[in-house]
């Protein structure tokens, strides 16, 4: 029988993994066992890595930075594809120098072991999905937390947490980050790039048929046949002025122009395709100390 995995332990071994391939040449590992204990009298709080009498792990003869997982939340979904989503919560033990020349103890965050972390952080924000295994892997991450500082073997470390909200599924699904969507002018190029790229949050595509009666004068079953298929989308975009796209959608939204503008629209996904469309309807939410979104219905030009 094959070694079973759990899915918490797969999402740590790819974090592992992602976390080591980090351009500093700082190694991370796991899964190390932390025990926090307080000491009253020094008015401090310590730690141990739990270990084998007798031996002696990597970190103690070269520099690694041990990973711990800590306890999280799991809500598991009765569907097919297995979908289960975690809150999951990570302490990292980056240790800390005194480089001053005083007894000041100082955490600097530009030392390689932090800046290695938030090299991952920021991989994982701007990605947000990978395949795990034999399943997809959708992850929001927070920004490292600084959980506290404690002592260890006479050094100072600064425990940082790491959080991420996790989705697991099995199969070759897709999540909405997979599409990509960039509309220009009909007139203009092919839309592609940053100025023709959408900035989607929600995207529903509709299509629909229209059908009539051929149900015989004199009666009988009743009988339909179709005449023509319809297709639109509705689109929620935030608003970037520095985007020649977004800067159409205003002058739509403001009725600026002539209202017979056609557009190309592009979606890159599993069936790619270009469709010539018209704007059709837009609104644009303006709320305080929010970012400026516009949504938007395009229908098949021809």
């Amino acid at each position: 029988m094959p070694m079973l995995v759990s899915v918490k332990q797969k999402i740590f071994n790819y974090m592992l993994d992602r976390l080591n391939q980090n351009t500093k040449g700082v190694v991370f590992d796991g899964n190390y066992m932390f025990r926090f204990f307080q000491q009253p009298s020094q008015k401090t709080q310590d730690f141990h890595i739990i270990q084998k009498d007798g031996e002696k792990y990597d970190y103690q003869t070269q520099r690694i930075v041990p990973v711990v997982e800590m306890p999280s939340a799991e809500i598991t979904f009765m569907e097919r594809n297995m979908r289960t989503d975690f809150e999951l919560e990570y302490y990292i033990a980056i240790r800390v120098e005194n480089t001053d020349g005083t007894e000041n103890i100082k955490f600097d965050s530009e030392c390689d072991e932090y800046q290695a972390l938030l090299e991952t952080v920021s991989w994982l924000k701007e990605n947000r999905n990978d395949s795990l295994g034999d399943g997809l892997l959708l992850f929001k991450t927070q920004e490292p937390q600084k959980v506290n500082v404690f002592k260890y073997n006479a050094h100072y470390y600064q425990v940082v947490a790491l959080s991420i909200n996790a989705t697991y599924t099995r199969g070759n699904g897709r999540s909405g980050d997979h599409a990509k969507w960039y509309m220009n002018l009909a007139t203009e190029e092919e839309p592609s790039g940053n100025d023709h790229w959408l900035d989607t949050i929600r995207v529903v595509e509709i299509t629909g048929k229209n059908d009539h009666d051929t149900t015989a004068s004199d009666g009988g079953e009743q009988k339909r046949d179709i005449l023509s298929r319809t297709w639109r989308a509705e689109i929620h975009v935030n608003f970037d002025a520095d985007r020649a796209v977004d800067l159409l959608l205003l002058n739509e939204s403001e009725a600026v122009g002539d209202e017979r503008i056609k557009y190309k629209l592009r979606k890159d996904f599993v069936n790619d395709w270009t469709k010539e469309v018209y704007v059709i309807s837009t609104n644009v939410e303006y709320e305080n100390n929010a970012p400026v979104r516009i949504a938007f219905t395009v229908e098949r030009a021809n």
